[in-house]
């Protein structure tokens, strides 16, 4: 692959890519929702976990953030480097020389790139989940939350070579496939 070249602003096969995946996350997050009103799945004790202070939070990253990280992970470290959504957009994640990343660098972006998900959820949980009101720790991870995710986006703006905090962190970039290699503006996807 050629070596990456200044990129700019978002470019539209980026944003493409970010919506699909989002899209993606999505439609799991409601065929959750619409499992968890199964009669069946409800006898279980399943909701319960969802209701107990003790198992609320395990129980949401497990069901939510665990899985999209798994998807977006075996995805970018795949075969085809990259998630559906940078797949349909001809876009893959490679290391910074242009070869496949690995799966421990993959691993990595994808966590980091979820934190801001995870931190909302978390905050949350202490707004309106059970007996737990905290509203001050809640505002105190919202703007956590929130910082993260703009000071990643604003990252991939500002930098010539698009990478945004969960790139850096990890020693990745993202790459137009179709154009031989070339790095593409910032990663929303998150």
């Amino acid at each position: 692959m050629a070596a990456p070249t200044a990129s700019g602003p978002p470019s539209r096969a980026r944003l493409r890519a970010a919506v699909a995946d989002l899209a993606t996350c999505w439609l799991w997050l409601g065929a959750l929702a619409g499992l968890s009103r199964l009669p069946l799945l409800r006898r279980t004790g399943y909701r319960a976990l969802f209701t107990d202070p003790a198992t609320a939070d395990l129980a949401q990253f497990g069901t939510a953030v665990l899985p999209v990280w798994a998807y977006l992970t075996a995805g970018e470290a795949g075969r085809r480097q990259a998630a559906w959504g940078k797949r349909s957009a001809g876009l893959v994640v490679t290391g910074l020389d242009g070869q496949p990343a690995g799966r421990a660098r993959i691993a990595v972006r994808s966590a980091v790139k979820l934190l801001p998900w995870q931190l909302a959820h978390l905050a949350l949980g202490r707004l309106v989940g059970p007996g737990r009101r905290r509203p001050r720790l809640a505002a105190a991870g919202f703007g956590a939350a929130l910082g993260l995710a703009g000071a990643s986006v604003g990252l991939a703006v500002v930098r010539p070579d698009g990478r945004a905090l969960h790139d850096l962190v990890a020693g990745t970039q993202v790459r137009d496939f179709a154009s031989g290699g070339r790095a593409v503006g910032c990663d929303l996807t998150a």
